[in-house]
């Protein structure tokens, strides 16, 4: 049983299950040299020397091969913010109308209350929660109109 945890560890590894299976190798060998005669103490050994394994060695493995842990952005909404996507559903000033984005349509609301028109394009500006913020978007020529 000892050996079979110990290269279960190969196929889920841990650090966890090599330990147990020392601990059930260390209660073979005591029953092998007539150490542990009866099941009580051959499960106490077996506890006490798996958890012994586990909280030194483990302990000293992962010290010396550290595991290569990097974070991750996962703000996705920090990426989304000045996409352009399509309007395919009229956007009103005080309710939701639809957008194209990411081969998907998604509810949407305008940024500042102005209505945008199904077909203009908008720029999405944030996201509350599966709705989309968006604000009409500005080229050139309309920022000179105004």
């Amino acid at each position: 049983m000892g050996v079979l945890l110990v290269f279960l560890e190969f196929l889920a590894p841990g650090l966890i299950s090599v330990f147990i299976g020392m601990g059930a190798l260390t209660v073979a060998i005591g029953i092998h040299y007539e150490q542990l005669s009866n099941i009580f103490t051959q499960i106490i050994t077996w506890m006490g020397s798996s958890l012994f394994y586990l909280f030194t060695l483990r302990l000293l493995i992962l010290k010396l091969y550290p595991q290569a842990r990097r974070k991750t952005e996962v703000d996705e909404d920090k990426y989304l913010i000045g996409t352009k996507v399509s309007v395919i559903q009229d956007i009103p000033s005080e309710g939701e109308g639809r957008i194209r984005f990411s081969d998907s349509s998604w509810r949407a609301r305008s940024l500042d209350g102005t209505p945008i028109l199904k077909g203009e394009t908008a720029t999405i500006q944030g996201r509350d929660n599966i709705t989309y913020i968006v604000e009409l978007f500005k080229t050139a020529e309309t920022k000179e109109e105004k």
